[in-house]
């Protein structure tokens, strides 16, 4: 007696396709453990190069710090050889191999714009202007003229120096002007009535008091510091702006005197000395500028 069985055709593309899943399965699993230990060897290895570079570089350093006697008794340092640390990799031109093809073209791009507004600015030439601190004659670029001087010109690099007096203003000059109309004379008042004296800067323990009563942080005292100095003009045991300072500074609302005006010059001045040192500058803007609503409306 002969058993058949018959299969149909469906049943017989499901198992190749099960069988084929399993098998590929099974060869994906094989392939990640066989590359994750690859990557950790060559991360073993990698370390294991990097150590030894390490203890190369050490061992050149010990030997160039060594020294050996010529024939005439005469010490000589032995050296490193730079061929050494161009087979290591970690040479000087080594930095610039992990750089990309862009990072190069934008270095090169940085290069040619820094080089090309500098030929710019040499362009213009100040015939006659001779700068008063490095004497440099004439004066290339941007022109930097005091305002409230007679004759008194500072070149680009000069400027930033801040070697002039603070409370002058200086006019920014890119086109140069005319050799024989240059003006020989002061262009504007002050604007600061300050006694132009140079004061000693903050100390440490000052900033920090003024930061544990006030909202203001070591960069805005000392800013703060550097406008109240333009504007001290009465000098005592402590500089101090007078009341008639204290009005020029509020403008058109200071020209004529109401109770605002001294309603306000009575918050800075807390001793009711006639004068707003710095302390009580500091006070007073910390609660206009920075205080909360008790202490605005207080």
């Amino acid at each position: 007696m002969k058993w058949s069985i018959k299969l149909h055709p469906l049943a017989i593309v499901a198992s190749g396709a099960m069988t084929g899943i399993v098998l590929i399965a099974a060869a994906a699993y094989l392939f990640d453990n066989h590359s994750s230990r690859s990557s950790l060897d060559s991360s073993r290895g990698g370390r294991l190069r990097r150590s030894r570079n390490v203890r190369r570089r050490r061992l050149r350093v010990g030997n160039s710090r060594m020294t050996e006697d010529q024939d005439d008794g005469s010490p000589v340092l032995l050296g490193m050889s730079d061929t050494d640390d161009d087979d290591d990799g970690d040479g000087p031109t080594s930095l610039f191999k992990e750089w990309n093809e862009d990072d190069n073209k934008n270095l090169l791009n940085l290069l040619h714009a820094i080089s090309d507004n500098q030929s710019r600015k040499e362009g213009f030439i100040h015939r006659g202007i001779t700068c008063n601190k490095c004497s440099v004659t004439p004066v290339r670029g941007v022109r930097y003229k005091c305002a409230n001087c007679i004759d008194f010109d500072l070149c680009e690099m000069c400027e930033g120096t801040n070697s002039h007096v603070n409370t002058h203003v200086f006019l920014k000059i890119r086109i140069p002007i005319p050799p024989l109309s240059n003006p020989r004379n002061a262009l504007l008042p002050a604007f600061y009535p300050g006694n132009n004296i140079n004061r000693p800067p903050l100390t440490h323990e000052r900033i920090r008091e003024l930061q544990d009563k006030s909202h203001f942080d070591k960069v805005e005292l000392e800013a703060l510091y550097e406008q109240f100095k333009s504007l001290a003009t009465v000098e005592k045991t402590e500089p101090g702006i007078d009341r008639e300072t204290f009005e020029q500074c509020l403008g058109p609302l200071g020209l004529e005197k109401n109770l605002i005006t001294e309603r306000i010059f009575a918050f800075f001045d807390q001793d009711r000395d006639g004068m707003i040192n710095f302390g009580e500058m500091v006070s007073g803007f910390s609660v206009l500028c920075k205080g909360n609503l008790d202490e605005k409306i207080e």
